[in-house]
């Protein structure tokens, strides 16, 4: 029997629930679905209308995680979000420590402002 290499080339998402959706995107769309379901439950007998919005508001957020994607930056809504959160809570000064061949951020010093120095005891 012959065995033939087959190369993988994945380029985009393997679309395995019918042909439409990704993994990824079933899995934005139930969270969202079980979280609207939720806020729905708990707001109801509250206020009616809030409840609605709020179904409706955080449904369309999962909808747009798992379909939106940006041409003009070549990605996902939701790879961009996580990018932005990332940039966004990450550190902001790298010093450069001679001699350990790397560059990282300090611990005390994570938005680029001088850190204090420690209370010396008697």
């Amino acid at each position: 029997m012959k065995v033939y290499r087959v190369p993988f080339l994945l380029r985009f998402e393997e679309r395995l629930f019918g042909g439409y959706m990704s993994a990824r995107q079933l899995a934005y769309l139930l969270s969202a679905l079980v979280s609207a379901y939720g806020w729905g439950r708990a707001v109801w007998p509250l206020n009616a209308t809030l409840a609605v919005v709020g179904t409706v508001f955080l449904i369309g957020v999962g909808a747009a995680l798992a379909f939106v994607t940006l041409p003009w930056l070549s990605l996902r809504l939701d790879t961009f979000v996580l990018l932005w959160v990332r940039f966004r809570l990450g550190p902001r000064a790298f010093p450069y420590t001679r001699g350990s061949g790397s560059v990282v951020p300090a611990i005390n010093n994570r938005r680029g402002r001088e850190a204090k120095p420690a209370a010396r005891s008697a």
